[in-house]
């Protein structure tokens, strides 16, 4: 059974799974991706040419997230702080001081350092 997270194949055969669908099945509908944070800071230019690669090979959209633990627990320390933190949860963003205290444990549980 194959799970969120589960990826087998890395980043290039995820995005060429995506770019399979055909827009007129899904609406052009948002692809929510989630990476670490290091392939935005010390692996930019790779990061850079796998999004120039999923637009190219026909992807339609992109919600990439790109937040880490450290934050997301510093705003459960500091709401006050960290007002413009914006997260996906199931099909919408959201300020993440704004949710309940449960939905952002279940967020920390499911997101990457």
């Amino acid at each position: 059974m194959r799970t969120s997270g589960a990826d087998r194949s890395g980043t290039t055969a995820f995005l060429r799974s995506l770019v399979k669908l055909a827009p007129g099945i899904h609406a052009g509908a948002v692809q929510n991706m989630k990476f670490g944070r290091e392939l935005f800071a010390s692996r930019r230019a790779e990061t850079e040419a796998l999004v120039a690669t999923y637009f190219a090979l026909g992807g339609a959209q992109a919600m990439i997230t790109v937040v880490g633990r450290d934050e997301l627990e510093a705003a459960m320390r500091e709401p006050e702080r960290w007002g413009q933190l914006m997260v996906r949860v199931g099909g919408f963003s959201a300020r993440f001081v704004e949710l309940s205290p449960a939905v952002q444990r279940e967020i920390l549980a499911r997101t990457l350092n």
